[in-house]
């Protein structure tokens, strides 16, 4: 779906239309990450690191940005720290127990 998305954005016009895989309906999905990747494309990269490298960015931002939320409530880095991977893993580090079992 998504490849279709970002091949559609790279060689028809923009805004699109029509929705690119149902006939007549309109293009109403949310296509911000789709239309990064077709504009980085369209520069020359390669389409596997169209997709990941702007997932890898935007990940780091989003647990830094995390770290200042988290800096600016509890005044503590070492909180902050802690609170990440808590906030992130929903509170509980499950995923380790079921990797070991």
């Amino acid at each position: 779906m998504h490849f279709s998305y970002i091949f559609n954005l790279l060689y028809r016009t923009f805004p699109l239309s029509s929705h690119p895989l149902l006939w007549g309906i309109p293009f109403s999905y949310h296509f911000g990450a789709d239309l990064l990747t077709a504009l980085l494309m369209k520069i020359g990269v390669s389409l596997i690191y169209a997709t990941v490298l702007p997932s890898i960015a935007l990940s780091t931002i989003l647990v830094v940005i995390s770290y200042i939320f988290f800096l600016s409530i509890f005044r503590s880095k070492l909180t902050a720290i802690i609170a990440i991977p808590l906030f992130f893993f929903n509170g509980g580090l499950g995923l380790i127990l079921t990797v070991l079992n």
